[in-house]
Order: C-alpha cells, then structure tokens, then sequence
C-alpha cells in the first residue's frame, strides 16, 4: 500500500462503530470528527463519475462517499459501489409526493406543487441528505470533479474552523439566487451583502442544514422540500451560505469564510483540444487538491484521465 494511503482526517464507520462512537461520546470518551462526501449523479456523467471515486479513493481513502441516483439509475452505478462508496436513491431522501417522470430525467411530478426542474430537483436532494447520514460534515463534490493530489481536514479549515466558499463575486444569478435565499428564510432584503458561495466542493455542517430545514418551515408554514419545490430558481449553496452568513453567523456555526482555491476549474478554458486540456494541467495553486473539467465539456475522457493519473504518479498515490 502506498505511504499516501494513511488516515487523512476523514473517518469511515459502520452502523455498528457509529453506535460504539455515539456510546463512547456520552460516556466521555474523545471521538474523531466524521466527514463524508457526497456527489449526485447521473448516467451522462457516469464516466466522470467513476474517475472521481477512484481519485478520492487514492487522495483520501479512509472517506466515505455516499453518491445520491435516481432509482431509475442505480443499474448504471452499482459498479462503483465497495465498502467506502455507497448508493443512496434520490427516493430515499425525498418525500412521498414527488415522483420522477420515468421518461423525462428533466422533470418530476408533483402532488403538491407544479412539475419540478431537475435542477431544482439536485438542490432538494443535497439539502435532503443531511436527514439520512449520520456524520457532523458533510462535503459536496460534483461528478466531473477529480482529486489530484492527497489531502486531509486540515485543507478544508480556515483558522480551527471549516471553511465555506465566500467570494466578492456576484453577478445576475447570484444576485437573483440570493434573493430567493432571503425569501426562503424570511431574512430582510437590505440584511447584507450579495456573495458568492458557490463552488464545485463545498463543506456544510449538518447540524446548520437541519436547522436551516426547520427555519424554512417555520417561516412558511410548509415542509422545505415544498417551499424549496415551489420555487423556479434556487442555489443550495448561495442558500446555506445567505443561511450561515445573515442569520446565524460565522461564529456561531463553526465556519470561517474562505477563498481558498482547493479545485481548479475550467471556466475560462477551453479543454475540448488536446492543447486545451495539457495546458489546463500545466500549473497548480500549492492549496488545489482537485480539477473541474465541466460536464458539458465535450473532452477526450482517456486523455483527461492519462493526465490525471500523471497527477497522482507525482503526488505518490499511484
């Protein structure tokens, strides 16, 4: 086994150990913190998908990785599946009135509300999470991602404390975005600032999405996966972000901002060449552990894992 094969901060329980955890915790007994990732996906991003749970593994292989599919989807992704990346079914996480259409992956049908973008959709199912895995933090990371290098907790804390994207950038979605966070929670327009806190890995503390659950409610006399579906625009993130930034803040919900670059998108790329794509992996911030090379990017995938796996040579992990 590799020397980067070692416990990177993350720790992976079973039922069973969560229990003991759980026991030793009240008793007062010292317990780890946990973390698991979690990554939505679906069959066009299959490929992509699969290269990000072999790089996790390698980068950070005492994680756990929970990959949320439609059930219609799951045949395609049970081969990713192993001890530390498991399958949970988007039904799993989202309530009984809202169906999938079996024949249109865009939308979802609905008992209370107007059919549902998938969009909209991805954003219900990663807050719903929170209500099925057991670990404090929860880090999001998308299919067409990659980890290029070993990391452990410490990449992901700013000053003792988890790090959650926080950029001066706003532009016509942000904006919009963050309004609608207002709206959700019940926060005065003029509370703060517009942010950006979206990004392709982003950490959350589960205790803040169940409370945030629970102020949506409460501001709107309905569930927040009803409130969240009524909706036509949404961001998870700018939502949590809004959440963590104008009601409860910084301090007390064990985050500190950050602008740390820890994945290399390819927004002002173009990798569809194969010049593109060699020059997007010609130079690295010290603090980026992982690469975006976007979905709708029509790349060669055998070219972009040569170059991935060249990363991983160089970092030692393969």
């Amino acid at each position: 086994m590799s020397a980067a094969k070692r416990n990177c901060g993350f720790t992976s329980h079973s039922l069973t150990d969560r229990a003991s955890a759980r026991s030793a915790s009240e008793s007062g007994g010292e317990v780890r913190q946990e973390f698991a990732f979690v990554t939505p996906s679906f069959p066009p991003d299959r490929e992509r998908c699969a290269l990000l749970v072999e790089s996790l593994d390698r980068c950070c292989p005492e994680a756990e990785h929970y990959l949320i599919i439609d059930r219609y989807d799951m045949p395609y992704f049970r081969g990713l599946a192993s001890s530390r990346t498991k399958l949970i079914q988007s039904e799993e996480v989202i309530e009984d009135w809202l169906h999938r259409f079996p024949t249109r992956h865009g939308y979802w049908w609905s008992l209370k509300t107007w059919p549902v973008r998938g969009w909209i959709m991805q954003q219900i199912r990663k807050i719903a999470v929170a209500n099925v895995l057991t670990v404090p933090n929860i880090v999001y990371c998308d299919s067409d991602m990659a980890f290029i290098r070993p990391f452990g907790l410490e990449n992901l804390m700013v000053d003792g404390q988890l790090g959650l994207i926080d950029v001066p950038y706003q532009d016509e979605n942000v904006r919009r975005w963050t309004k609608d966070a207002r709206l959700l929670l019940g926060i005065q327009e003029s509370r703060g600032d517009v942010r950006g806190h979206v990004g392709q890995m982003i950490v959350w503390r589960r205790e803040n999405v169940l409370k945030m659950q629970a102020r949506i409610e409460a501001t709107h006399g309905m569930s927040w996966q009803q409130a969240i579906a009524r909706r036509t625009t949404i961001s998870e993130y700018v939502l949590y972000g809004v959440y963590v930034r104008e009601f409860i803040g910084y301090e007390p919900s064990g985050h500190k901002p950050s602008q740390v670059p820890l994945v290399k998108t390819s927004w002002d790329m173009d990798i569809t060449t194969s010049s593109g794509l060699d020059a997007f992996f010609t130079e690295f911030d010290p603090r980026t552990i992982a690469i975006m090379a976007h979905s709708k990017d029509p790349i060669d995938q055998v070219h972009l894992r040569r170059l991935v796996e060249a990363q991983w040579v160089q970092s030692g992990v393969l």
